[in-house]
């Protein structure tokens, strides 16, 4: 089974619906902890902005630095410059012949605002309706 037109060698197949199956059935097990950890990363106020506590921020960086050791990259590190937040910079080399891939994200937040624009605390995960909400993101937006 593929996904790619043949024409394009740089794209790999995904494997028979055998192989497909294994690795959903994997992808299951690990999403409990997966989830777990995100919501230990939520519960961090990593708020990078002038006149809030740094320190969270640098918080969150050591979590987010100690997910990727932990699921075995390579290279893992904190990189700051004066005046900016931590960086998480994680590196794994592609096997020979393989793309290299890279994923994005931030792990610091933007200032709450007003507590009464929130249907929950925003540093306590929630789950609603199979979604998880918090870190910042109020599920309401004040007009």
């Amino acid at each position: 089974m593929t996904t790619h037109d043949p024409s394009r060698q740089d794209l790999v197949p995904l494997g028979d619906a055998e192989e497909v199956e294994t690795l959903r059935a994997r992808l299951e097990t690990l999403l409990p902890a997966a989830v777990e950890d995100l919501k230990d990363l939520v519960r961090i106020p990593s708020i990078a902005f002038d006149g809030y506590d740094r320190d969270p921020v640098r918080r969150s960086a050591e979590a987010v630095a100690a997910l990727l050791r932990g699921a075995g990259m390579a290279e893992v590190s904190i990189e700051s410059v004066e005046g900016g937040s931590p960086a998480v910079i994680g590196r794994t080399p592609a096997a020979e012949g393989r793309p290299t891939v890279l994923l994005y994200a931030h792990h610091d937040v933007q200032p709450t605002g007003d507590p009464e624009d929130w249907t929950s605390p925003p540093f306590e995960p929630v789950e609603r309706d199979g979604r998880l909400y918090g870190a910042a993101r109020p599920t309401t937006r004040p007009e």
